[in-house]
């Protein structure tokens, strides 16, 4: 388990990896909160709605489930010790590889919109 910042090396392998796992966690979620109420998959609702947000920067997994919380799972189930990197950052400044991670990761899964097959 990687548990200090300076052990954090962003690779594309990684990036993808946790892009990934974070879809499929975050669709999970929202499928499990709110699936009966779509006719469509709940990654494709996400996707849909995310091309139709004109503010830069809003990811609408948020609506379905606490996409915070999947990434956080997310970024576990890679081999992170997140509450360890996030407590040795400045939270202030939002600084520090695993937030750049996090990002990045979080931007790919919505450039593949919440499809696995296309990170």
């Amino acid at each position: 388990m990687i548990k200090q910042n300076s052990k954090v090396k962003i690779t594309k392998v990684l990036l993808r990896k946790v892009a990934k796992a974070f879809i499929k966690i975050a669709v999970a979620d929202a499928t499990e909160n709110y699936g009966e109420e779509h006719d469509e998959p709940m990654g494709k609702v996400i996707a849909r709605l995310n091309r139709a947000e004109k503010v830069k920067g809003v990811c609408h997994s948020h609506d379905f489930c606490d996409a915070n919380m999947s990434m956080h799972a997310a970024l576990e189930e890679c081999g992170f010790d997140v509450s360890a990197l996030f407590s040795e950052c400045d939270e202030k400044d939002e600084e520090g590889p695993i937030y750049d991670l996090w990002n990045r990761a979080w931007d790919l899964a919505k450039k593949a919109q919440f499809d696995v097959k296309r990170v």
